[in-house]
């Protein structure tokens, strides 16, 4: 992945939170509901759950070619539990993208906002040990960018 990735490119709407004390948390909305964590949406205090929601709309715009939607779409006891409406096919690793967005989608509270770095990690393990995937996830990637730079 040297010479091709993913280039992250509109932050129109970000805080740096190392203007604030650490603890700071916030309340509102960012104004585009379809971007928007569930805790923006529920009126409840976020820190990190607002780039959490977006790097799995990220992620999903990759496997799926498509915006992500969220649904609740189970309870655990009284807790809802949000994940991409569009499921995955089942020769995806469905246990491990099932893991992986349940766990940033649906951040308990702004105390226990998963480790990014733990997430990331496991994700380039996976990649690292299935050479078919990193190749079919290069492929994508070229694929992605030939699109891009089609004329119009």
């Amino acid at each position: 992945f040297s010479a091709r990735g993913v280039r992250l490119i509109d932050f129109g709407l970000s805080i740096d939170r190392r203007l604030y004390e650490e603890g700071t948390t916030f309340v509102g909305r960012s104004g585009t509901s379809s971007f928007e964590c569930a805790e923006m949406k529920e009126g409840r205090a976020w820190t990190e759950q607002g780039d959490l929601h977006a790097l799995c709309g990220v992620i999903h715009a990759l496997l799926h070619n498509e915006y992500m939607e969220v649904e609740a779409k189970a309870e655990e006891g009284q807790r809802l539990v949000r994940m991409p409406r569009m499921g995955f096919k089942r020769y995806w690793q469905v246990s491990m993208w099932t893991e992986f967005f349940s766990s940033l989608l649906n951040v308990g509270s702004c105390e226990q906002v998963p480790d990014k770095r733990t997430r990331r990690e496991e994700l380039e393990g996976y990649f690292e040990r299935n050479e078919s995937k990193r190749s079919a996830v290069r492929m994508a990637l070229i694929k992605q960018e030939l699109l891009l730079h089609q004329p119009q």
